[in-house]
């Protein structure tokens, strides 16, 4: 009997995923489409709706990390795959203490520094995030064009969602951080940021170089996610057993879910947040 695959509730680390066996639900065809059409990309979702897991993804390949994708899509479409290993800087701001402006810049330093000493640098003598950040892009480039990756780039604004001041501190600190990425564009291969909504004032969404949002592309709607077709592909094992418990059949317990999440749109959700943020403070 084969036994079907666990489910990796509460991890989003792509090869902790792919090597304790886990199910995984192959986005690699839409992931290889996007890294090869385009260069800067935003991509806005809901929280747990699958961003983290898509960037850790992104960072696997980027890094040439082949031997995870073998039994994906991209590993069967090798020849045609972005497997370059070049510098990855991959930040995750809701990983950061952005409990005040201050204990925001020191964390992001500390993940600078670390960033750096992976990469065989050292920025410390950088004292700024923005100058540090400008300093490793630009040391680690001649090995190969970097990939930025940033997930949840508008956590820290979010947290303070309810002070405006310090809410506007940090967006003015993150907008000159993002500012100097964009600066980068020469040096960099790959960008790409997550967020849960945009905010028009922290410079990633003005000017020439602005980042290309995804967030409403058909082209890339499924890339996060499960479609309904993905879900009886591949949990019909979890969801027979649904049904056992239930005393129901896997129809019904597939119309039950329909019930909760059919019609789901995510722009509701966005625009509900901006409501909420514009009331507190501009953005």
């Amino acid at each position: 009997m084969i036994l079907k695959k666990q489910l990796p509730i509460g991890i989003s680390t792509f090869n902790e995923i792919i090597n304790n066996d886990f199910l995984y639900i192959d986005k690699t065809e839409l992931i290889h489409r996007l890294i090869t059409t385009n260069r800067r990309c935003f991509l806005s979702r809901p929280r747990r709706f699958g961003k983290s897991l898509l960037v850790s993804t992104m960072y696997e390949i980027f890094t040439g990390n082949k031997e995870l994708f073998k039994n994906l899509w991209l590993g069967n479409h090798s020849k045609d795959a972005p497997w370059t290993q070049r510098p990855v800087i991959y930040i995750d701001f809701s990983k950061l203490n952005s409990e005040s402006l201050e204990t925001l810049k020191n964390d992001l330093n500390n993940t600078l520094d670390t960033i750096a000493t992976k990469h065989g640098t050292d920025a410390s003598h950088r004292p700024f995030p923005r100058e540090k950040i400008a300093y490793i892009t630009e040391t680690v480039s001649t090995q190969a064009k970097v990939a930025i990756l940033i997930d949840e780039y508008d956590a820290p604004l979010l947290k303070h969602i309810a002070t405006p001041e310090t809410a506007t501190e940090i967006r003015d600190f993150l907008s000159g951080f993002y500012t100097t990425i964009k600066a980068l564009d020469p040096y960099i291969y790959f960008t790409f940021f997550t967020g849960v909504t945009k905010f028009s004032k922290t410079s990633l969404f003005s000017g020439a170089n602005n980042l290309d949002d995804i967030s409403l592309s058909e082209e890339f709607a499924t890339i996060c996610g499960y479609t309904e077709e993905e879900v009886v592909t591949n949990f019909n094992d979890w969801i027979a057993d649904c049904a056992k418990i239930k005393k129901s059949s896997p129809p019904e317990i597939i119309n039950e879910m329909r019930t909760w999440y059919n019609g789901y749109q995510c722009q509701i959700t966005l625009l509900i947040k901006y409501i909420i943020l514009t009331r507190y403070f501009s953005i």
